[in-house]
């Protein structure tokens, strides 16, 4: 077995816990499969909020959405307006973030400095919550110390800051917020951190 298959192994037993939890799923592996399930259930109309998720640039989405026509929404691209991009990413029609971790049990972990992953996960209208196969651990403990330790520790290191000041805010999704219409798209490939 590969490590692929293996990865894929994985994506689908955690698809069924999520599904069990009110989740709709989806398994694609590479950037071109999301932007097919994003521009057949959105309208090129709508704008998109991205914060600050290498999962997502390392899949060139943010590429891939403006080729199409879409109006994306991300902080990263002006550093003297970043603030007013972070609300503006959190009050997008769609939101497309990644989460820290995973569980198997079915549970999405997300840390955050600034509120904006947090905030856009839990109030836009529309959510895609991708999760790549390196962030899915066995149950929840394991998914918060992975986000804690590995997420936040390399974060630490790339903006110089202790990670006790970088981590504000911690969500864990035990399933889709009510007023939100979530999918979690699976990749059995590993991206970001």
């Amino acid at each position: 077995m590969s490590v692929e298959e293996f990865n894929l192994l994985v994506c689908r037993e955690l698809s069924i816990s999520l599904r069990e939890r009110g989740w709709r799923t989806v398994i694609a592996r590479e950037g071109d499969e999301i932007l097919d399930l994003i521009s057949k259930e959105v309208p090129q109309s709508l704008s998109i909020g991205v914060p600050g998720s290498l999962t997502i640039r390392q899949l060139g989405l943010i590429e891939k959405l403006e080729r199409n026509g879409y109006h994306v929404i991300e902080h990263w691209r002006d550093p003297e307006k970043a603030d007013v991009l972070r609300r503006k990413e959190v009050y997008a029609d769609v939101f497309l973030t990644s989460v820290n971790a995973a569980s198997l049990t079915g549970e999405l972990v997300i840390l955050d400095y600034c509120g904006n992953r947090s905030g856009g996960s839990l109030i836009a209208r529309k959510v895609y919550y991708l999760v790549s196969a390196n962030k899915i651990e066995k149950d929840l403990d394991s998914a918060l110390r992975r986000a804690w330790w590995k997420a936040t520790g390399i974060n630490a290191l790339r903006f110089k800051i202790s990670p006790e000041k970088l981590t504000r805010v911690t969500v864990i999704l035990h399933g889709p917020p009510k007023l939100v219409d979530g999918t979690v798209i699976l990749i059995p490939k590993e991206f970001g951190f």
